[in-house]
C-alpha cells in the first residue's frame, strides 16, 4: 500500500490522475499523489473519512494532506473528515479541475500532453526537490505508525 503512493507521488515522470466518481480514504490519498488531477463533475464525494468511522490517519495520508491541500481546508479535510464534491475538492486541494464527465478523459489526455513536452530530466530532479523530504519522512515512519493501527477505535 504505501510503497505503491510513494512510487507514485515520487515518480519520475509527470501523472495524471483523472477521477470519474468517489474517491474516499484510499482514493483520495491516490488522487493527492497525482501532478496535475481532473475529476468529473457529479454527485461524487472526495476526501479523507477515517477520522469519522473512528481510525486515526496514517502519517501518510497525514503528510500527503498537508503537501497537497489548502491550508484554509486541512483541519476540516483531516481531522474534521470532511468529504467534498468535485468542484470544492478542486477548492480544498483534492484536485486541479473538475471538468464535466464526457470531457474527463480527453482533458486528461491533452493535459499529460502537455505535461509530457516538458525536460524529463529537470521534472524528476524537481519533483525529487519538491517531494523528497516527505517521502523519506514517511518510508522512515511507516513500521512504527503501522504498528499502532488495529483497526477503527472502539469508544
Amino acid at each position: 500500500g504505501c510503497d505503491r503512493y510513494m512510487r507514485l507521488y515520487g515518480f519520475s515522470l509527470p501523472l495524471v490522475i483523472a477521477c470519474s466518481g468517489h474517491a474516499v480514504a484510499g482514493g483520495a490519498l491516490l488522487t493527492l499523489c497525482g501532478d496535475y488531477r481532473i475529476g468529473a463533475k457529479g454527485n461524487f464525494k472526495i476526501g479523507l473519512n477515517e477520522v469519522a468511522i473512528k481510525m486515526p490517519l496514517p502519517v501518510l495520508a497525514v503528510e500527503l494532506a498537508r503537501e497537497r491541500l489548502t491550508t484554509a481546508a486541512l483541519t476540516r479535510a483531516t481531522l474534521g473528515a470532511q468529504l467534498y464534491e468535485p468542484e470544492d475538492a478542486v477548492t480544498a486541494g483534492y484536485l486541479d479541475e473538475a471538468v464535466e464527465s464526457d470531457a474527463l478523459m480527453t482533458e486528461a489526455i491533452q493535459t499529460a500532453k502537455n505535461l509530457g513536452t516538458l525536460d524529463r530530466q529537470a521534472f524528476k530532479e524537481t519533483k525529487h526537490r519538491l517531494r523528497g523530504k516527505t517521502i523519506a519522512h514517511i518510508l522512515a515512519t511507516l513500521d512504527a505508525d503501522m504498528a499502532t493501527f488495529s483497526g477503527p477505535v472502539r469508544g
